[in-house]
């Protein structure tokens, strides 16, 4: 699908035990991804924040959810912003797969 494809890391977090306390979570790779950047803001209200988004281009079917939390190569975690969905090429019909929006928060 893509030249030079990378492999994710998702990370799913646990459901609640019946006392409110987090269950452990779960972790699966994802094979044939791309990634490319995003906008970035910067606030300085009360000290610098900067919030950086990428675009996470990943095969049809594969298992991504808008709790989730991805693993990039670079071992950067990156937060699940809204729900997946497919994407294609207005200009060729290209369809890749799913295209899942990344975030990033530093500086809070």
């Amino acid at each position: 699908m893509f030249a030079h494809p990378i492999t994710v890391t998702v990370r799913r977090p646990g459901a609640r035990d019946r006392y409110g306390d987090p269950l452990p979570g779960t972790e699966h790779t994802v094979e044939g991804c791309a990634v490319y950047p995003r906008t970035s803001t910067e606030t300085a209200v009360t000290g610098t924040t900067v919030i950086t988004g990428r675009t996470l281009l990943a095969p049809i079917g594969a298992d991504i959810a808008p709790d989730d939390q991805v693993v990039l190569p670079d071992g950067s975690l990156w937060s699940v912003v809204g729900d997946t969905g497919p994407w294609s090429s207005p200009l060729t019909g290209w369809a890749p797969g799913l295209e899942a929006a990344l975030e990033r928060v530093q500086g809070v």
